[in-house]
């Protein structure tokens, strides 16, 4: 029996929205970890560990041996979707990157993204540009969750193509899908813990930041009109936590 695989609690979050019985990709695979784990937890009937990078891909293959799974999981070297061929796979896990990167990874590989039963999708920062690309090229997103470890806030999300896509110019962005995308829809409407712990981190913070500009003592020119479009900024800020708050507790 081989070397089992222990994932951390970010990674158990990703890898409990896989489908038992699903054939995973995970693109940015790095130590393997994600696809070893969900074959020996007989979850996945087995997958694709795949990176850019070869190094990555080195300590994917020597876990993957390690785990006596060869035969099961196989790796790929290549720029995001690039390297997996059609029907290999019905999941796609894309986790631990930024936002701007898992947007270009799903825009350049958009075909293969929309014959996906599943998208698993953890973005390290940026997560409305995220949403906002789903909606806009016509996936619906199923769920999310949200987990915080080590003091650090992570979100998955789940989704699927539904049809069609969204022209620019012919999208309505209002205060309602601004909130959506900020803090996601799935999260605010299952009135999510984790999120209402975030929020609430997120207004302290807001208020501290308010407080020291109001007690700045810059009185040049360039300084106060600064201190303005920052107070504003932070304002507004305040003002949509204070709005996510309240359809949380609607």
């Amino acid at each position: 029996m081989g070397k089992k695989i222990e994932l951390s609690k970010r990674l158990k979050l990703v890898a409990s929205f896989v489908e038992p019985g699903a054939v995973v990709a995970d693109v940015g695979t790095d130590h393997g970890y994600v696809p070893i784990w969900l074959v020996q937890e007989e979850v996945a009937a087995g997958g694709f560990a795949m990176d850019v990078n070869q190094g990555p891909l080195e300590r994917a293959k020597a876990h993957i041996a390690a785990c006596g799974l060869t035969d099961r999981i196989q790796v790929r070297l290549g720029d995001g979707l690039s390297a997996l061929s059609d029907e290999e796979a019905d999941t796609v896990i894309i986790a631990g990157m930024g936002g701007p990167l898992i947007v270009r990874i799903l825009t350049e590989g958009l075909e293969t993204a929309r014959r996906m039963k599943r998208l698993i999708l953890s973005p390290q920062s940026e997560l409305p540009s995220v949403r906002e690309f789903l909606e806009r090229q016509g996936f619906v997103t199923e769920d999310e969750a949200m987990t915080e470890e080590d003091g650090k806030y992570y979100t998955v999300i789940c989704a699927r193509f539904e049809g069609g896509y969204i022209e620019d110019g012919t999208f309505c962005i209002n205060e309602r899908k601004r909130l959506e995308w900020k803090y996601g829809k799935c999260l605010l409407e299952q009135r999510d813990p984790v999120l209402r712990a975030f929020l609430e981190k997120e207004r302290q913070k807001y208020r501290k930041v308010l407080d020291r500009l109001g007690s700045a003592d810059d009185e040049t020119s360039a300084g106060s009109l600064g201190r303005q479009a920052r107070k504003k900024e932070v304002e507004e800020e305040l003002a949509l936590l204070g709005k996510a708050f309240f359809k949380m507790e609607a």
